[in-house]
């Protein structure tokens, strides 16, 4: 995913990611024995259920421990390399990875074997929790503090990924007078193989999402778009001709109606994300 790259290029470090007082852990209802987003005749590469719904049991188990996990460390901004709270984590998502009812988290993407079907992937997906260097590294910022990281992936490639900042001070004052300053980095999603997607960079906007609790969408944005060579190699990681192994990829460890699991290449990192339906856009 990479997903603060694009802001490194725009010289826009000062934008922390270290706000635990706006963190919410999302109710999960996960029905037992289900096939998710699409029929069996439609998914074949769902893994059969048994019919006590053990496999499903122990994933909602497996996410219920790793969403309580997440919230007390922050998103991941308070487990530091080696401790106790990140070694948790990383047991749970290499548990739910192999309980992975998904074989196929790519079907219906741009790029894949079968995209003129249902896509999993599609969907609004809020950032819970990281272990990605690029983005913890941006929590020294004493002047704003992480509303929200979101992922807009649609079955066309076309994707957003989507930053919301706030004043740090705004934490102590009423709801009412909030006001939000908003990142879109647009990217182009490919499948390469049936769990790893390609990700070329293409632009990027900011401007306020809400001033002093007003709507100020209609203000202008700036904003720009991004060269085929970056910082961290060359930016053609969704172009049809990419190697599967090439840089800007990341890979789908778990996927579900909930949740989403990804390993990014470079600068490496996990992401856990959580289906969000509720993202003013």
């Amino acid at each position: 995913m990479a997903l603060i790259r694009a802001l490194i290029t725009l010289n826009l470090s000062c934008f922390a990611c270290t706000d635990a007082l706006n963190f919410r852990a999302p109710p999960f209802e996960p029905r037992l024995g289900s096939r998710v987003l699409a029929t069996p005749s439609e998914t074949p590469e769902y893994i059969e259920e048994d019919r006590t719904g053990v496999k499903a049991t122990e994933r909602l188990e497996l996410k219920s421990k790793l969403f309580a996990a997440a919230a007390a460390c922050d998103r991941g901004f308070a487990a530091f390399t080696g401790s106790q709270e990140r070694s948790k984590i990383d047991v749970l998502v290499d548990k739910l990875s192999a309980l992975n009812p998904n074989l196929n988290p790519t079907r219906g993407l741009l790029g894949s074997d079968e995209p003129n079907v249902n896509c999993a992937l599609e969907a609004n997906w809020r950032l819970v929790y990281t272990t990605a260097y690029d983005v913890l590294s941006l929590g020294a910022s004493p002047f704003t503090a992480l509303e929200g990281i979101y992922q807009d992936i649609t079955a066309s490639g076309d994707s957003v990924n989507i930053i919301d900042l706030c004043p740090r001070i705004q934490v102590a004052l009423p709801a009412p007078i909030a006001s939000t300053l908003r990142i879109n980095v647009k990217t182009k999603a490919r499948a390469r193989s049936p769990t790893r997607v390609g990700l070329t960079f293409e632009a990027v906007d900011f401007g306020p999402l809400r001033l002093l609790g007003q709507n100020a969408d209609f203000l202008p944005r700036l904003g720009g778009k991004f060269p085929s060579i970056g910082l961290f190699g060359n930016n053609v990681g969704a172009n049809d001709k990419a190697d599967v192994n090439g840089p800007s990829y990341f890979d789908i460890i778990y996927l579900d109606e909930d949740m989403l699991i990804i390993k990014q290449n470079e600068p490496g990192g996990i992401f856990v994300s959580v289906r969000d339906h509720e993202l003013l856009m």
